[in-house]
Order: C-alpha cells, then sequence, then structure tokens
C-alpha cells in the first residue's frame, strides 16, 4: 500500500514523502524499536519515520512468530522520490530481514 502526503508551505517549495506499508513475520520476542531501528538503518537518509500499525498473532502466522506491520515513510530533501526509490528501499528490506531473524511478508 502506497499513499503520498504533501509537506509544507503551499507559498515556497513542497516537499513530498511516500508512505509505504511494510509487514514483517519475526521471531515472536522480536522488540518493535529493534524492528523499527532496522527499517531506519535499512532506508538511511530516505527513512523519514516509521509507526507500527499493528502486531499479530494468529492465524497464518507460524508458532513462534508474530508479524509487526509498520507504516515508513519515504522521503529526500533535494528531490521527489520515484517508484524505483521505493521498490529499492522493499528489496533491501527483503534481502536484509534475515538480519534480525525477519521475513518481509507479501
Amino acid at each position: 500500500r502506497r499513499h503520498t502526503r504533501l509537506q509544507g508551505d503551499w507559498s515556497s517549495d513542497v516537499c513530498s514523502s511516500d508512505l509505504v506499508d511494510v509487514a514483517l513475520l519475526v521471531p515472536a520476542a522480536a522488540k518493535v524499536y529493534e524492528v523499527a531501528d532496522f527499517l531506519r538503518r535499512v532506508g538511511r537518509k530516505l527513512v523519514r519515520d516509521v509507526v507500527l500499525f499493528e502486531a499479530y498473532r494468529g492465524a497464518n502466522v507460524p508458532a513462534g512468530q508474530k508479524s509487526l506491520n509498520f507504516t515508513v515513510t519515504l522521503g529526500a530533501e533535494d528531490r521527489t522520490l520515484s517508484d524505483a526509490d521505493e521498490a529499492k528501499f522493499i528489496e533491501k528490506v527483503r534481502e536484509q530481514a534475515a538480519e534480525i531473524g525477519a521475513e518481509l511478508r507479501g
């Protein structure tokens, strides 16, 4: 799911942000702040904010794991982000998720 949020004073330059939903399957003992820090680290300068909107255990989640679902705000000071920027972020999350014992869902 992708959203665009416009920020700034409408009388000056407007800087856009992309909201990207990221769902990660993590060990049940994983701390939300550690997973959020992982997303910030992966996105480096493009990550403006990371907000947990759902923690889920139940149907379709293996025993000993939970699904943590975040909205990540991506943005840049100097340019408008492209679909390629979002895709690169998601691919980095997918490639590096094992570092924290996680798996990208979806």
